[in-house]
């Protein structure tokens, strides 16, 4: 194996390359969750990721009751007539927003019910978005997950989607139109956690940044919620709380530099509430290049524990979402309404706090 890449990637990696070469052919069976953890020397959560990641890529079918084989070439796998079809539409194909763990989970939970999944990605493209909609609509589809790039975009389409009486279900985020079950993580307790956690440090100002308008998105807007209702609740005034939109753009850009004065004047123990893990990421190194410690000048936070989070110079502080859960609760709900039911209208999975060495 490759020791120069992540433990999992280079498992996954290793058996890649055996499939590819026909060391493994078509049929074979791959080693389980278990056995993996055992022949590779890694926990199962690690050998359970690189089974997924091997299903996402078309490398490896599961079976019920019989655990992981190697796939047939793509020219050879055939969807039965009798199984239903389901679109899932998700942001952007990344290790980092692990959509793997989030596909897998679906694509298994759906076989399992005898349902068929095609995947695609909207590469966070309202228009892209829209395409992919419509592409569902004309392709018949029996049911859409959609993973939406913004919680305004789309809505005459939605309407229609919403008329024609396909099952869709919203992740992560609603929508202006309301009508749509959603599969979220509980966003709200998160930003109190976090807040909580933070106050209880001793930090004396908390600034919650975003890099987009919370009317964007309920899930960053629900983050934002959770951060006040702490800051209320330990009898501070909401002319404690701040929200800092810092937009996306070079480290060296106006609303960078404001920050970076504003800290550095600053004479209170202050920490930065992300509003997303790439959000903290993008601001750690430009906090460091402006001549701020991290923890010691400021604390940093995030919100979702993507791969990267673990990893950073210093690791950060942030708040667990599990997707495996996201994922199955969404598969429930478009589930329960291809079958006639009345699904819920959210459903949420609980979040857990990190905390790791960008705060004190």
């Amino acid at each position: 194996m490759d020791e120069r890449l992540p433990l999992y990637a280079a498992i996954f990696d290793h058996y890649r390359r055996k499939i590819e070469s026909g060391a493994l052919s078509p049929g074979d069976p791959l080693p389980s969750e278990a056995q993996m953890a055992l022949l590779h020397g890694v926990s199962n959560i690690t050998a359970r990721r690189v089974l997924n990641e091997l299903r996402r890529r078309g490398l490896a079918v599961r079976e019920r009751g019989r655990g992981s084989f190697v796939a047939p070439p793509a020219g050879q796998r055939r969807v039965r007539d009798d199984m239903a079809r389901v679109t899932l539409i998700f942001p952007l194909d990344s290790h980092n927003t692990k959509a793997a763990e989030f596909i897998a989970t679906l694509y298994t939970l759906l076989e399992e019910r005898g349902a068929a999944l095609s995947v695609h990605f909207s590469d966070d493209s309202v228009e892209k978005e829209e395409e992919l909609l419509q592409q569902a609509l004309r392709d018949r589809v029996d049911g859409i997950v959609l993973y939406p790039v913004c919680s305004t975009g789309n809505v005459a389409t939605l309407q229609l989607i919403r008329e024609m009486r396909v099952p869709l279900v919203l992740v992560d985020r609603g929508h202006l139109l309301s009508d749509f079950p959603v599969a979220s993580s509980d966003n709200v307790s998160g930003g109190r956690m976090l807040t909580d956690y933070l106050l209880s440090r001793g930090y004396e100002n908390l600034l919650f940044v975003t890099n987009f308008p919370l009317a964007r998105s309920t899930s960053l807007r629900d983050r934002y919620h959770g951060y006040v209702q702490a800051m209320l609740r330990s009898g501070r005034s909401v002319r404690d709380t701040s929200l800092l939109l810092l937009p996306d753009g070079p480290p060296g850009d106006a609303a960078h530099r404001d920050l970076l004065s504003y800290l550095r004047a600053s004479r209170r123990q202050t920490a930065l509430i992300c509003v997303s893990d790439p959000v903290a990421l993008a601001l750690l190194p430009c906090l460091q290049a402006g001549g701020l410690r991290v923890p010691e000048d400021v604390g940093v936070a995030g919100f979702d524990n993507l791969s990267l989070a673990a990893h950073a110079s210093p690791p950060l502080t942030t708040v667990q979402q599990d997707f495996a859960a996201l994922a199955t609760i969404s598969g429930e709900l478009l589930l329960t309404a291809m079958e006639g039911g009345s699904p819920a209208r959210l459903r949420q999975t609980p979040v857990s706090l990190v905390v790791r060495r960008s705060t004190r």
